[in-house]
């Protein structure tokens, strides 16, 4: 009986690890440092509008497809006008890595079901 059970929650870890958001827990904690070390909070915040739109807004908005990570990865490092009313947001290409885009994208997406 104990070694059934200890299968079984084995089992259950791992299908909640195949079915649970892209990002880890580190880049969930990174991915909001690095917002703040690269100034996104000065225009943006996690539950609110400021100047941009709320990071939990964006969360909604995109679903989690490739396309959409690609999208928002492309926002912030080229930046753009007019998806979210007339104020520019600025091009990021020079202060920010790829990587550590993606790692923000992550984070992002990670207040779709933490938005309460």
């Amino acid at each position: 009986m104990l070694i059934f059970l200890k299968k079984r929650y084995i089992v259950e870890i791992f299908l909640s690890l195949c079915f649970c958001n892209p990002a880890s827990a580190t880049d969930l904690l990174e991915g909001k440092e690095l917002a703040r070390k690269n100034l996104c909070l000065g225009c943006h915040a996690e539950k609110q509008k400021v100047v941009g739109p709320a990071f939990v807004e964006i969360a909604n908005r995109y679903d989690n497809s490739p396309q959409s990570y690609s999208y928002l990865m492309n926002k912030i490092k080229n930046g753009g006008v007019g998806v979210w009313g007339a104020i520019p947001m600025p091009a990021n290409k020079n202060n920010i890595t790829d990587e550590e885009i993606r790692i923000v994208v992550n984070w992002i997406f990670g207040m779709k079901k933490n938005q309460k």
